[in-house]
Formats: structure tokens, C-alpha cells, sequence
């Protein structure tokens, strides 16, 4: 897969997990007015768990394809992408490694 094809799989995914956020926004405010019961709005944040999964995924890889090679640029870069670290720290190589041996661990025993 080439860049481009990445960004543009990335923009599509991007602009439906928008409006994603945005239906489920509008209708946490109908749950607020009393038009519908909480219940189904946490029915709906738990189908929407693994898309938004996924999501911050795509957006882990994007930020680590587009990281800087020179270490001098590193702070920078990270600086202007606090929000995607703050998301997507669970997505750390370190993080993803103790979480799939963990699982593993879990298994053999």
C-alpha cells in the first residue's frame, strides 16, 4: 500500500468516525432532554467501541509514518501531536508488548 492510498484510506475513515462522534453526540443530548433511556446510549458507546478501536489506531500509525527521522525534531513534532499521544498511548510499542504477553501468559497457564 502506498502513501497516498494510506492517507486517503485514513481521510475516508476519518470523516465516518466524524460523523460517528456526531450522531452519538446529538443523541446523548436527546438521552439528556429525556427522549430516550441511558441505556441505549451505553448500548451505542459499546457498539461503537471497536470503530473508534480502530480509529485510534489509523491514527497511531499515521503519526508514527509521518514522525521525523532527526532526532533534534522529535520534541517538536510531539509537541504539535499531544492530542494523538494522549489518545493513543496505549498504543505504544512498549504498551501493545506488555498487553499481547499478558495475553499470552494468561494462555499457556
Amino acid at each position: 500500500m502506498a502513501r497516498k492510498d494510506f492517507d486517503e484510506y485514513f481521510y475516508k475513515i476519518s470523516k465516518q468516525f466524524n460523523e460517528l462522534n456526531n450522531a452519538l453526540q446529538e443523541l446523548s443530548e436527546e438521552v439528556n432532554s429525556g427522549m430516550y433511556e441511558p441505556e441505549r446510549l451505553e448500548q451505542l458507546k459499546a457498539t461503537i467501541a471497536p470503530v473508534k478501536s480502530s480509529f485510534d489506531t489509523l491514527n497511531y500509525i499515521r503519526y508514527l509514518l509521518d514522525k521525523p527521522t532527526r532526532k533534534s525534531k522529535h520534541a517538536r513534532y510531539n509537541g504539535q501531536n499531544k492530542k494523538v499521544i494522549e489518545r493513543t498511548k496505549y498504543l505504544s510499542m512498549e504498551e501493545v508488548v506488555k498487553n499481547n504477553q499478558t495475553v499470552i501468559n494468561s494462555i499457556k497457564r
